[in-house]
C-alpha cells in the first residue's frame, strides 16, 4: 500500500471515528436529558430520588404484609366453607 492510500485510509477512519464521537455525544446529551426529566418527575411526585431504594423497600414490605393478611383471610374463609360443606353433608 502506498503512502497516498494509507493517508486516505487514515483520513477516512478519522472521519468515521469523529462521526461516531458526535453521535455518542448526542446520545449522551439525550440520556442526560432523560435522566434530568425523570428526576424532575420523581421530585414532582414528592419523592427524593436519593431515597427511592428505601421507599421501594418500604413499599415491598407493606405489600408483603398485605399479601400475608389476604392469604390468612383466604385460609380462614376456606376453613369456614369447608365446615359449612361438611355440616350440610351431615344433615342429609
Amino acid at each position: 500500500m502506498d503512502l497516498s492510500s494509507r493517508i486516505t485510509e487514515i483520513q477516512q477512519k478519522s472521519k468515521s471515528l469523529n462521526e461516531k464521537k458526535i453521535r455518542l455525544q448526542e446520545r449522551l446529551r439525550s440520556e442526560k436529558k432523560k435522566l434530568a426529566d425523570l428526576i424532575k418527575q420523581i421530585k414532582e411526585k414528592g419523592y427524593n430520588p436519593k431515597e427511592l431504594k428505601k421507599i421501594k423497600q418500604e413499599k415491598e414490605k407493606e405489600l408483603e404484609e398485605s399479601l400475608s393478611s389476604v392469604e390468612e383471610m383466604l385460609s380462614k374463609a376456606e376453613e369456614i366453607l369447608t365446615e359449612i360443606e361438611n355440616g350440610d353433608e351431615n344433615t342429609d
